[in-house]
């Protein structure tokens, strides 16, 4: 296989364009949304948006967002995760 393509296809999920959510459970056991925004095209107010889609006019809490640089073999990687909690 051509390794154009294949570094194409490893590169793909980064290029993602949107922020994806799951529901957690938080460290004092309640219910939350874990919010990851680590492709490459997408910020900060991606993932907050995202937060403000899923909670609504209630509004939220951040409980705790991580994030960070991970060297990777096309330059650095920054990844973003909220978890949060609907008020």
């Amino acid at each position: 296989m051509n390794h154009a393509l294949v570094a194409a296809i490893a590169v793909l999920p980064l290029l993602q364009g949107c922020a994806t959510s799951s529901d957690v459970f938080l460290a004092d056991g309640s219910h939350g949304y874990h919010i990851n925004c680590g492709s490459a095209f997408v910020t900060e107010g991606d993932c907050l948006e995202k937060a403000g889609e899923i909670c609504g006019a209630l509004g939220y809490s951040v409980v705790n967002p991580t994030g960070g640089r991970v060297p990777s073999l096309y330059g650095a990687i920054f990844t973003r995760d909220l978890f949060i909690k609907c008020k």
